[in-house]
């Protein structure tokens, strides 16, 4: 039976020595942390003196180790408690565990324990005897009550601060580990089966009960990450408030920022839960209904991320984030971010001022578009309408003015003709009527030519004065802020086209547009150079570029023109700003 007992000690012994280094490496430690590894120690140092005192004839040393298991017997009970009690984020703890506090938790073993070592006038307490072996006593039935009531104490404790689901079910996986081994070993140590056992020691038997929970715990549930390690230096750096909150809606941790935007200091908050930050949030703040789920998400804690803004007054505006922290199908906390917006929001409403602006602008230029749109057709009729007047009418009026004399001479010629030559009564009346009609006619057509001419604007409009209508189509450019630079190169020809005038002018007039547009350019440069056999028309503007062209509309129409006239059309850019065209076109 004894091999048994040097198995059940080698194993704990091993397993809570890689449990403490495998603790002591981590470079951020928090209360919780060190109590575990305190918790690790005693069972590591009961199980060691165990299996010393078993296997090695350790003589005259053998009352230094039965010290050291008396050390970690009355040691348990007070240490289990103080984990207890960082465990639950107990408003008693606070940050950190206070001397006074320290020394009252641990006031009763000590003065056992002072008993035990002083080597007190009642034998009967003693319950180790010479080679750490635990004997039937009166001794040993008052380190079990104690130690029962640390537990139930610190049970108690846990158990109210569970407020969720897996925050209880954490809980009581924790408390169940200790809980069992405690049981087991009161059974095993106040009965017969002790003695029967050839006086094993259960201790380090019912000890891996409490390793197999703890593993359980940290695997499943990640309650040693949940609580902050020190990472407030990091959090402290951030311009956002940060608050971290533990499955069981306590506040773990916050920033600086923090206190600031809620008016509370570091100790107030940390002794709170997240649902008093909730309740202070709906009663001194302003939100609409959808951030008022954001708002709750901080009591109660959230399954997805929620978002939503809340306004102290005109200058503090925050938009909080509650984002859950999950591991496998568990919520085990969730951190909620206060993200300063007042900024953003003015520039948001600088920015919709602009916007109504440039829409101004952009109707603006839709009606200098249409403006110009109908000057083209004007014009244009202007030039059909000289035309007809310098051409049709022209012959309109040798006609009139023919029938005239003929009018006025036919009866004279008539009249003088010997009555056998004459023409019969008849065919006069008839040839006088036709040319009466004739008369009518072209007198009608030509009041109507004149009068559908002069319903027309007589400005008069040279379709080939190119640089002229560039000209004037920049200066209404010109009148929605951007600056347009004109430079002629070469002597144009003398009369242009009018696919050759359409597609320099419509090339132009949307290379214009897309700077405007698109590019929100600020300064366009304009080169129309003339050789003896070839145009070429360079647009560079200082807009924003793009990394891939995409041919629209406009771009297409341009290339489509181009392509009439054997010409070519390129663009280019320079990633993040600028854009260019280069046309040529064969004179």
């Amino acid at each position: 039976m004894a091999w048994m007992d040097i198995i059940l000690s080698f194993l704990t012994a091993q397993i809570c020595f890689v449990t403490i280094v495998f603790m002591a490496l981590r470079k951020q430690k928090n209360g919780l942390v060190k109590t575990f590894i305190a918790l690790h120690t005693l069972y590591f140092c009961w199980a060691s003196c165990t299996l010393i005192l078993l296997v090695f004839n350790v003589g005259s040393k053998a009352y230094l180790f039965v010290i050291l298991k008396y050390i970690s017997a009355f040691s348990l009970g007070p240490v289990w408690f103080i984990f207890y009690l960082y465990f639950s984020r107990s408003t008693w703890v606070k940050q950190r565990l206070q001397l006074k506090k320290t020394l009252a938790i641990f006031f009763p073993m000590m003065v056992l324990l002072t008993i035990y070592l002083t080597k007190g006038p009642d034998y009967s307490l003693y319950f180790f005897d010479e080679e750490g072996k635990i004997i039937y006593s009166n001794g040993l039935w008052l380190l079990i009550i104690i130690q029962s009531v640390y537990h139930f104490a610190g049970l108690i404790i846990v158990m109210r601060n569970a407020f969720t689901k897996q925050a209880k079910q954490l809980s009581i996986l924790i408390t169940t580990g200790y809980t069992l081994s405690q049981c087991i070993t009161v059974l095993y140590y106040c009965s017969r089966v002790y003695f029967s056992f050839n006086y094993m020691d259960i201790v380090p038997g019912a000890t891996l009960i409490i390793l197999v929970t703890f593993f359980i715990a940290i695997y499943r549930y990640q309650f040693m990450n949940i609580l902050p390690m020190a990472l407030s230096e990091i959090v402290n750096r951030l311009q956002e408030g940060i608050m971290v909150v533990d499955g069981k809606g306590k506040i773990a941790s916050v920033n600086n920022i923090l206190e600031v935007i809620l008016g509370k200091n570091k100790e107030q908050l940390l002794e709170s839960n997240a649902s008093d930050i909730s309740d202070f949030i709906l009663r001194n703040w302003k939100y609409n209904d959808e951030s008022r789920e954001a708002v709750l998400a901080i009591g109660k804690g959230t399954w997805e991320e929620v978002k939503g803004i809340i306004e102290y007054n005109d200058e503090i505006q925050y938009e909080i984030h509650c984002q859950p922290l999950k591991h496998t199908k568990l919520l085990i906390g969730w951190v909620v971010s206060f993200y300063n917006i007042h900024e953003h929001k003015n520039l948001t409403d600088e920015l919709s001022k602009k916007n109504m602006k440039l829409s101004e602008a952009y109707t603006k230029l839709v009606e200098h578009a249409n403006v110009v749109e109908e000057l083209s057709a004007s014009r244009e009729r202007n030039r059909m309408a000289g035309e007809i007047h310098d051409s049709v009418g022209h012959c309109l009026s040798i006609l009139v003015a023919m029938l005239e004399v003929i009018k006025m001479t036919y009866p004279k010629t008539t009249a003088c003709m010997p009555v056998s030559e004459a023409t019969p009564a008849d065919s006069t009346n008839i040839v006088k009527e036709k040319i009466n009609s004739a008369y009518n006619i072209a007198k009608n057509g030509l009041s109507e030519l004149r009068h559908m001419v002069s319903s027309f604007s007589t400005v008069k409009r040279q379709r080939n004065n190119l640089l002229e209508s560039i000209q004037s189509m920049i200066e209404g450019f010109e009148a929605t802020g951007i600056k347009v630079d004109l430079t002629i190169q070469g002597d144009p020809p003398s009369e242009i086209n009018d696919m050759l005038w359409s597609a320099l002018y419509n090339t132009c007039r949307e290379a214009l547009t897309n700077a405007l547009k698109h590019g929100e350019a600020q300064n366009v440069i304009i080169i129309l150079r003339f050789d003896e056999e070839l145009i070429e028309l360079y647009i560079i503007d200082d807009g924003n570029g793009c990394n891939t062209i995409v041919k629209n509309m406009g771009l297409q129409g341009m290339e489509n023109r181009i392509n009439i006239l054997n010409g070519r059309i390129s663009f280019g850019s320079g990633g993040e700003k600028g854009f260019s065209i280069h046309v040529e076109i064969p004179r």
